[in-house]
Order: C-alpha cells, then sequence, then structure tokens
C-alpha cells in the first residue's frame, strides 16, 4: 500500500525493467524495545517476502536463510535470506534490528536498469542501463553502463491509510 512501491508494480508489470535479475531489500534499524513476543522473521522481513513475490507475481522455488540472535532475549534480531524465483531471478533480504539507522529500501535490478524505491520517502528513481543491446540470455553478454537517473513523482500518502481505505471499499 506504499505508493512508490504500488508505482513501481506498475512499472514492472508493463517491462521497464526489462528482464529481471536480482532484487534486493534493506529493512534495518535500532532494536525495538516494544516487541518482546517475536522476531524480526515474523514482525518485518514476512512484509519483504510478499513485497518481492507481489512484484514478481510469483512465490519462491526455494529460501534459505540465516538468523542472528544478538540483542533479543529470546528472539532472532537479523535474517539474511536468499530466495530463488523463476528464472533464475534472485532476491536479497537484509532484515535486522542492529542498525543505529532506519532503512527501508528495494532495488529492482534489470535489463534496462534499475529500480530504487525509499519506503519512509516514498521515492522512486530509476538508474538507467546505458547500453541496452537487446541481449536477453546470459550467454548473450548484455552490457550495462551507466545512464540517466529518473525521479519519478509520487504524491505522499500514509500506507497504513491507504490499506484501511482499500478494506473500507471492499467491504463496502
Amino acid at each position: 500500500y506504499n505508493p512508490a512501491i504500488q508505482s513501481l508494480s506498475e512499472r514492472m508489470q508493463i517491462g521497464e525493467a526489462g528482464k529481471v535479475y536480482r532484487i534486493e531489500v534493506e529493512r534495518s534499524g535500532p532494536f525495538p524495545a516494544r516487541i518482546n513476543d517475536t522476531g524480526v522473521s515474523v514482525d518485518l522481513a514476512v512484509h519483504d517476502l510478499d513485497i518481492v513475490s507481489m512484484l514478481l507475481r510469483e512465490t519462491p522455488l526455494s529460501v534459505y536463510s540465516e538468523t542472528q540472535q544478538l540483542l533479543h532475549k529470546e528472539h532472532e534480531d537479523a535474517i539474511c535470506a536468499l530466495l530463488r524465483y523463476d528464472d533464475g531471478v534472485l532476491a536479497f533480504l537484509n532484515v535486522n534490528w542492529t542498525s543505529p539507522v532506519k532503512r527501508r529500501m528495494i532495488r529492482v535490478y534489470g535489463s534496462k536498469g534499475m529500480f530504487q524505491v525509499d519506503y519512509i520517502s516514498q521515492e522512486l528513481r530509476f538508474f538507467e542501463n546505458a547500453d541496452q543491446t537487446g541481449a536477453v540470455e546470459p550467454w548473450e553478454n548484455p552490457g550495462i553502463r551507466e545512464g540517466h537517473e529518473i525521479r519519478y513523482s509520487i504524491g505522499f500518502k500514509e500506507p497504513l491509510a491507504n490499506e484501511l481505505d482499500f478494506m473500507i471499499r471492499v467491504v463496502r
């Protein structure tokens, strides 16, 4: 329900990323003392798994993850997960409560460039691949060169408010 993620999804569906190669997610920040009943996997990482699967319109074929328990008394406070999707797309989730800086980012790497979303500021950027030779298969050696950066204008709206508006419309 984040407007920047919704815009990213629409752009991916019409092929603006090209062939998707990889997705990287970072959701990190300080340990929240209010959390006592769960770890980052259930509290935070489930959202990223859902978002990546929504963007790709499929569920992962395989998942490998490692967790750490550094600060939390009973649960993990860091997880690194590697997900494999169809066509070899890899997604890497770095989710933790061990950072002094709150970050919420996703990057989608494709043959046409890289999309980047900052969940907090709701900024969507596209970094163009200036060498779009049209190569699709790995052995065709598609070139990757830095191109133009495009910043999309996204109207800021609280994601939870969007979700509640959607639920009200569905119920009505």
